[in-house]
């Protein structure tokens, strides 16, 4: 019955009854030459029909209906209960709704516009970033993000993720990334990884129990070696041999099984026995609390 009354109000002003339209130029307002005089009528907030500013003609009766009608003819926009139309929107309220180039079917189902689409209850969408990147999401099985150039930025499908550094497979734990360092890291988690520097050189390594980088290598728990800041270095096979030199490559201390020796010392800590060289002060011997020897140069004590 109310629609039948809208579009008897729009057939008795002789303009069509179709959905709004786009507003047409503006021409020099001219005086009616019959002389007539509109008729405005304002019962705000309930009942309204009178002249706008900007020249159309409104008739309401709020919040049933209203009709906004141009002075060149046709319709600029109109309202039926909760359907809505005029120039840059449709609405039908609160299901939908179409606004320049948004579109969106509610409660939120679907929301579409000129750089996304949206999918709420499917935690899905695609959408583009201020910096021109696009984002494809399907949650939580994949999501794809490429440049502006159509390059690919990051990517994941299921547990896999790639992104401009490099790639993670999460089960396996097991990846391969450029560190912000600049190095490059590839891991099988625990049995392997492999590190490179910011210029491709190898770095540090493990496979297994073996260790190995720039300046050491270990068999872990068993043996190994260290170059020292003074580059002076130390190998070891626990806990049966050590041997440590200097960076002229000469022997600075060394131990074998329980025996114990350095530049100027000797040790066997199982029999409390450590003897001293003192050079031209001679030297001197002791054997726990049982014995002790001091001597000379020329070995007399």
């Amino acid at each position: 019955m109310l629609i039948h009354l809208v579009a008897g109000l729009l057939l008795a002003q002789a303009l069509p009854t179709t959905l709004a339209q786009e507003e047409p130029a503006r021409k020099p307002q001219q005086e009616d030459p019959s002389g007539e005089f509109p008729v405005n009528l304002n019962l705000w907030p309930v009942l309204e029909t009178r002249t706008l500013p900007d020249g159309n003609r409104r008739h309401s009766l709020w919040p049933l209906f209203h009709v906004t009608t141009m002075p060149q003819g046709g319709v600029h926009s109109w309202h039926v209960l909760n359907f809505l139309t005029g120039p840059n929107y449709h609405m039908f309220l609160p299901l939908y709704y179409s606004v320049d180039e948004h579109v969106g079917i509610l409660p939120p189902l679907v929301l579409t516009g000129p750089d996304y689409f949206l999918a709420p209850p499917l935690l899905s969408g695609r959408w583009r970033h201020a910096d021109g990147d696009l984002s494809t999401w399907v949650t939580p099985l994949f999501h794809l993000t490429n440049t502006p150039e159509g390059g690919v930025r990051s990517l994941h499908v299921g547990p896999y993720y790639q992104d401009e550094k490099g790639w993670l497979f999460y089960p396996l734990l097991t990846s391969h990334r450029r560190q912000d360092s600049g190095s490059m890291e590839t891991w099988v988690t625990p049995l392997f990884h492999w590190t490179d520097d910011s210029d491709g050189n190898f770095h540090r390594m493990h496979l297994g129990p073996y260790f190995h980088g720039t300046n050491y290598w270990m068999l872990f728990p068993l043996a190994g070696s260290l170059t020292h800041d003074d580059e002076s270095t130390s190998t070891w096979i626990t806990p049966l041999f050590h041997q440590t030199r200097n960076k002229q490559g000469e022997i600075e201390d060394y131990h074998v099984g329980p025996y114990f020796e350095g530049k100027d010392w000797w040790s066997i800590p199982p029999l409390l026995m450590k003897g001293w060289d003192y050079g031209d002060a001679g030297s001197e011997m002791t054997l726990g609390l049982f014995f002790w020897m001091k001597t000379d140069k020329e070995g007399l004590a």
